[in-house]
């Protein structure tokens, strides 16, 4: 009993998470990648079939299982991934962050992500 009730929490907050992801295309402060690798995570312990599914499908599927099982970006979702975070770090202390602290912070996370990013594994497409 307890392992079924242990198997939906994690299906859910792998749904949760799954639906964090979806919304953080659209919203520009809202992580997506994160929420994604949670919700794998999530099925992973879960349901393999969802960890299936999520990791089959078609717009993000395929750079969740490479980085999930090669630890590796292609060059050009290398690319992209900076772009993108670098844009709405500097986009989001320009507009809203007033405070230099907390710039700092956001240089921090930007610096600490970006070294992540160019550590990882270079894959061909």
């Amino acid at each position: 009993m307890v392992g079924v009730i242990r198997n939906w929490v994690w299906r859910i907050l792998g749904t949760i998470s799954v639906g964090l992801g979806v919304a953080g295309i659209l919203l520009p402060l809202l992580p997506t990648t994160p929420f994604l690798l949670l919700a794998a995570w999530c099925y992973d312990r879960g349901s393999p079939r969802l960890h299936a599914w999520l990791l089959q499908l078609p717009c993000f599927g395929r750079h969740l299982s490479r980085y999930l099982h090669h630890r590796s970006m292609t060059p050009a979702a290398k690319a992209v991934s900076l772009t993108f975070l670098w844009s709405s770090l500097g986009l989001s202390a320009w507009m809203w962050v007033d405070r230099l602290p907390l710039r700092l912070i956001l240089l921090a996370v930007g610096a600490g992500v970006t070294t992540h990013i160019l550590l990882l594994h270079e894959s061909s497409p």
